[in-house]
């Protein structure tokens, strides 16, 4: 049983998530790669698996994937979009519990935004059942580098400086 003041926190949580990933769906990265987004919505995800844990982490992914969805998707969107958080979230929540010592938060993140990337075109390539979506692949690993990396480094910033503040999760 959730306690109330978790509860609280996991909503708020979900909200932040929810917001970030409508800011984000409005910054236009790169034209050329359709769908392509910094992933900010991340960065709550990446506080939850230092704070809390894979599971409080997987929940506030999937609810605020289907609740962005009511906003601006399709039901393709919808797919690829739990695909790639589900995996990704999945992964890096692996990663801080096998590997803590190994990998900094920054390669943590970094490696949840290539598999975001790899993850959905994998699925989009099944579902279009066309090899010819796999050039965009050199690109969605690059930019899956580049934001994981930059949000990274936001990440890891914020949960020093909740670590810091001795901040109550």
């Amino acid at each position: 049983m959730l306690s109330t003041k978790k509860m609280v926190l996991l909503a708020l949580m979900i909200a932040l998530s929810l917001v970030l990933s409508l800011i984000d769906s409005r910054i236009p990265l790169l034209p050329a790669l359709p769908g392509a987004k910094i992933g900010l919505a991340s960065i709550v995800t990446i506080i939850l698996l230092r704070f809390w844990g894979w599971r409080e982490a997987l929940l506030v992914t999937i609810l605020r994937t289907v609740l962005a969805w009511f906003f601006h998707g399709s039901p393709i969107a919808l797919l690829l979009g739990l695909t790639g958080g589900i995996i990704s979230s999945q992964l890096m929540a692996l990663l801080f519990r096998a590997y803590p010592k190994y990998f900094s938060i920054t390669v943590i993140s970094l490696a949840g935004g290539v598999i975001h990337n790899l993850s959905q075109l994998a699925l989009a390539a099944w579902l279009i059942a066309s090899p010819l979506i796999l050039s965009y692949l050199p690109y969605l690993i690059l930019a899956g580098a580049a934001s994981g990396f930059l949000i990274g480094l936001v990440s890891s910033s914020l949960c020093e400086r909740l670590e810091k503040e001795n901040f109550n999760f």
